[in-house]
């Protein structure tokens, strides 16, 4: 992680001709050195999202996990790369989740599951989703990034967090989200 992100900062300084990343860089070194590894999950059979975070978000001694600062890590196990990094304030990787919710939600089964319901295939999950997320937008102390933070708090996903029920396909089922 910390080679990736000091050659993406280099990268960035050759690109501007500006030493502002490598300085970046160096600032947050000391931050970047005391991450820890949180969470993983399997996108497939050679992609792996890890979450990295503090060390008192990992034992749990933060009181508000989603609020304190985290990356993502897209790592390709085949190749050894990691191909990917974004802060959990990032809107590319929310956007990616939002559109792809079902690779990020459902492994890849032998057998396809046809009643999965999610905010990337879905209308009425996803006028769900998008209530949520502007409730959390306009709610005081809110805003797009606590949005995007909350949002991308939920990756990665545990594998057994959900259900191909035809009971939860919202396209075949309507229910009183209030009771």
């Amino acid at each position: 992680l910390l080679v990736f992100l000091y050659k993406r900062a280099e990268a960035r300084t050759k690109r501007e001709g500006s030493p502002r990343a490598l300085r970046e860089y160096f600032q947050y070194f000391d931050h970047l050195i005391l991450l820890r590894m949180w969470k993983m999950q399997l996108l497939d059979d050679a992609h792996l999202v890890i979450k990295y975070a503090s060390e008192d978000v990992v034992t749990l001694r933060a009181a508000e996990p989603n609020g304190q600062p985290s990356f993502f890590v897209v790592y390709n196990m085949i190749t050894t790369e990691i191909i990917a990094v974004y802060e959990n304030t990032s809107r590319e990787l929310l956007d990616l989740f939002e559109k792809m919710a079902d690779f990020f939600r459902n492994a890849r089964l032998s057998c396809e599951s046809q009643f999965t319901c999610s905010h990337s295939n879905s209308t009425w999950a996803r006028l769900i989703h998008k209530r949520f997320k502007k409730t959390i937008i306009s709610a005081r102390g809110g805003g797009v990034t606590e949005a995007t933070k909350r949002l991308l708090g939920q990756l990665p996903i545990s594998a057994q967090s959900y259900s191909a029920s035809p009971y939860l396909d919202l396209t075949l089922f309507s229910y009183d989200d209030k009771w």
